[in-house]
């Protein structure tokens, strides 16, 4: 029996981890007893620190196949370990393509060739699976598509409820706060999270609001005869009122913040940083900045405000016993004649999220289509790739379908 391993077992991980148990022996690795304790009975756990880059080297030596779902702080790395090991690799997670001048995707590539294996990349459902629509639209218009937009979001289905995550809150907080890459009238350029927001309907679920957000990934650099790309992110009206709030008031803040004294409570911070913010102390006291139950310890008298808005916000965006989510996403791309419009959909079932349905189920489907020899190509390559194969396009639709994702598709005359 082939053999899989899984570097990550929060939401995500564990999902992609019972789905592979299925039809093969899989191993999962995480730093967190605590998420291993959750893991189906079938799968193996290792608890373990995979910020050590020569334990992850060893680690994966003896597996077929190696699927990186960690936080984006790790998950390059971890990817880059596992390629100098001559792994298959398929990764969900969000890590910068660029850095430090570096071309990471280029740096993958060049290790995969001369290892002789295959790394898939941001291989979820967005950055993913709309990469892969967005490949397989543009074929449909014979190359030439004038504009691609993928509109997606992860929310609760009781609106009441406001926002949770089943992801890593800090990656929330960096989408609310890193500048958005994409593409306008064929240049790349750059805006601040969260710009263009403004309310739109989307079918089946009603009102909600959209902003833009550094998803486009790949795309940005890929499929370069396509004028305009970008991705915009869905919530609930006013959850993006909060966010902005919360960021021009310097809660996202990574650098330290002088307050005095050894230690300070959120409602203190709160104070100091919302002094002179027309109406923030409603938005404060919704999300728990209000609080003095906690108290933060200071680095001489000085804090990183960061630090406490990762705290509070994970706890007012933990997952509690009764939530229930919906995943939706809109890929809509047009030659100016024609617009094709696909929705995914999927709904919190008795057991996994909607965001663990999608984004797992995307990633563990493209685990399966290496192993079972669906894609043998050798090198490093991003999902739009897969998706000018109608074969392996159709594979996907049904593959989430079967996994409770509903599809639908319309065309329209602009």
């Amino acid at each position: 029996m082939q053999k899989a391993i899984i570097l990550g077992a929060g939401n995500i991980g564990a999902y992609i981890a019972s789905d592979l148990s299925k039809d093969y022996k899989v191993t999962t690795v995480d730093n967190s007893a605590e998420n291993l304790s959750k893991i189906s009975d079938k799968v193996a756990t290792i608890h373990a620190d995979l910020s050590d880059q020569s334990f992850v080297y060893y680690v994966v030596k003896d597996y077929d196949i190696v699927v990186v779902a960690l936080p984006e702080s790790l998950g390059y790395d971890a990817v880059k370990s596992a390629a100098h090991a001559g792994k298959n690799i398929v990764d969900v997670s969000f890590w910068e393509l660029f850095k430090n001048g570096t071309n990471r995707m280029d740096e993958l590539n060049k290790i995969a060739l001369k290892e002789g294996s295959t790394i898939i990349y941001d291989a979820g459902i967005a950055p993913g699976i709309n990469s892969a629509e967005g490949a397989y639209f543009d074929i449909i218009l014979e190359g030439k598509t004038k504009s691609l937009v993928t509109k997606v979001g992860s929310i609760p289905f009781d609106k009441k409820r406001g926002y949770f995550t089943g992801w890593s809150p800090n990656g929330s907080i960096e989408e609310y706060t890193r500048n958005v890459v994409y593409v306008k009238d064929g240049k790349i350029v750059e805006a601040p999270a969260l710009s263009e927001r403004k309310n739109i309907k989307i079918s089946g679920i009603g009102e909600l609001e959209e902003a833009l957000t550094d998803g486009l990934r790949s795309l940005t650099y890929n499929l370069n005869h396509i004028p305009n790309k970008k991705e915009l992110t869905l919530r609930w009206p006013g959850h993006y009122d909060q966010m902005v709030k919360l960021r021009e008031m310097g809660y996202f803040s990574q650098n330290g913040l002088s307050v005095g004294g050894s230690e300070i409570a959120a409602k203190q911070l709160s104070e100091i940083l919302a002094d002179g913010t027309k109406n923030a102390e409603e938005t404060l006291n919704e999300l728990g900045f209000f609080s003095d139950s906690t108290m933060y310890q200071t680095k001489n008298g000085i804090i990183v405000p960061r630090k406490v808005a990762l705290d509070v916000l994970s706890n007012t965006w933990k997952i509690k016993e009764n939530d229930k989510d919906i995943l939706v996403m809109n890929v809509i791309a047009n030659d100016g004649n024609l617009e094709y419009t696909s929705q995914f959909y999927a709904k919190h079932d008795s057991k996994w999220s909607a965001i663990a349905m999608t984004t797992g189920g995307a990633t563990s489907l493209t685990a399966r289509m290496i192993l079972n020899g669906e894609f043998s190509e050798k090198g490093a390559f991003p999902m739009e790739h897969l998706g000018k194969n109608m074969k392996l396009m159709n594979y996907f639709i049904k593959g989430l379908s079967k996994r409770g994702v509903t599809y639908d598709f319309s065309v329209d005359g602009i």
